[in-house]
């Protein structure tokens, strides 16, 4: 099971901190900001990532937003200590956001929100190949017609 979660934020110490409480669970990558976090999900393959709401340039719902267009499979969460509960509400309903949490979050908290997170990408997965192969099959001749001929 894919265990590659991404944090992204703009505060480099509270990168850190995620990645020593978690580091033992999880395989834990940081980026500051949207545009190294969109880099790191281009290069490599993630089953949570993990943005904060208010980074300057792209906020979060904006970054997380694209994150589903380009990585559907890839499960989104929002974490901030900005209390913009409509807005990120509103970016759950719409489905670009897994699960909300407001900062401070305690670490257990946290870890559960991943450990779903990761069964969540583990199921998206899951659908995504069976209905490739589905698809595959379903275009593939099948080596058993039988051809007649007009003699």
């Amino acid at each position: 099971m894919n265990r590659n979660v991404l944090f992204v934020d703009d505060e480099s110490n509270v990168l850190d901190a995620y990645r020593r409480q978690m580091r033992k669970t999880f395989i834990i990558e940081t980026a500051l900001g949207a545009g190294p976090g969109l880099q790191m999900l281009a290069e490599r393959d993630f089953a949570v990532v993990v943005s904060d709401m208010r980074m300057p340039g792209v906020d979060g719902i904006d970054f997380l937003a694209d994150v589903a267009r380009r990585w559907p499979n890839v499960v989104r969460v929002m974490l901030t200590g900005n209390a913009d509960v409509p807005g990120a509400a509103l970016a759950v309903r719409e489905g670009c956001i897994f699960r909300f949490l407001t900062k401070p979050c305690a670490p257990e908290a946290l870890m559960m929100v991943l450990e779903s997170a990761v069964r969540e990408h583990a199921s998206l997965t899951q659908v995504a190949s069976a209905a490739a192969v589905a698809s595959t099959s379903a275009t593939t001749p099948s080596s058993n017609v039988n051809s007649t001929s007009g003699t």
